[in-house]
């Protein structure tokens, strides 16, 4: 398959990052026909409180992964959605 051909490889440290990003997707807000919502603040620190994620330089890289995923996913969601008539 082509699109598995260009696949970008995940660097070992973002593994844990990846993680969090594919749970936290499961608590975006709907969008409604503007298509989904970015995952908010809230749902990221009920995270790390979940997993005992408590430094806090840990959670501030956490933060900006899972923000920088999320501005990736919906610049995708936005150029691939159904143009309503």
């Amino acid at each position: 398959m082509p699109a598995l051909a260009r696949k970008p490889r995940l660097l070992p440290y973002l593994h844990g990052a990846w993680e969090a990003f594919c749970v936290l997707s499961a608590s975006r807000p709907s969008g409604g026909m503007g298509g989904p919502s970015s995952i908010p603040l809230s749902e990221i620190r009920a995270y790390c409180d979940l997993f005992q994620i408590t430094g806090q330089e840990e959670v501030y890289e956490l933060v900006i992964h899972i923000q920088a995923m999320d501005r990736a996913y919906l610049d995708f969601a936005a150029r691939h959605r159904p143009q309503s008539d």
